[in-house]
C-alpha cells in the first residue's frame, strides 16, 4: 500500500511545528551574524552574494510564515469576552420613624 504525500502538506506540517516565537528569533540570529559576516569578511563579493542567496532561499521562507500566520489571526473573527455587570441593589428610601409609645404611655396621656 503506497502513501502519496504532497509536499506541500509535509511543508504545512513542519510549518505548524514551528512556534512565531522561534521563527522570529532564527531571523533576528540572521541579521546577528550577517553584520558579523559583512563587518570582518574581507571578500565583500562574496558576503553579499551569500546574504542575498541566504536571504532569498531560506529567510524569505520564514518570513512567509510569519505573514501567513498574521494575516490568519487578523481573519480570525476575535471572541470578545461578555462584560458582566455587577449586580445593583436597589436604593432603600430613608424614611424617617417617631417612636412609638407604648400601652402605658397611652394611657397616661389619655388621664391628662
Amino acid at each position: 500500500m503506497d502513501l502519496e504525500v504532497d509536499g506541500s502538506d509535509v511543508e504545512e506540517l513542519v510549518e505548524e511545528q514551528q512556534p512565531s516565537s522561534a521563527v522570529k528569533e532564527m531571523l533576528k540570529s540572521w541579521e546577528s551574524v550577517s553584520a558579523y559576516v559583512e563587518k570582518y569578511l574581507p571578500d565583500k563579493v562574496v558576503d553579499v552574494r551569500s546574504t542575498n542567496l541566504f536571504n532569498q532561499n531560506m529567510n524569505s521562507h520564514f518570513r512567509n510564515i510569519l505573514k501567513r500566520r498574521q494575516k490568519e489571526s487578523e481573519s480570525e473573527p476575535s471572541v470578545e469576552p461578555e462584560v458582566i455587570e455587577p449586580a445593583t441593589e436597589p436604593e432603600l428610601e430613608i424614611v424617617s420613624v417617631e417612636p412609638s409609645t407604648s400601652h402605658s404611655d397611652k394611657e397616661k396621656e389619655k388621664k391628662l
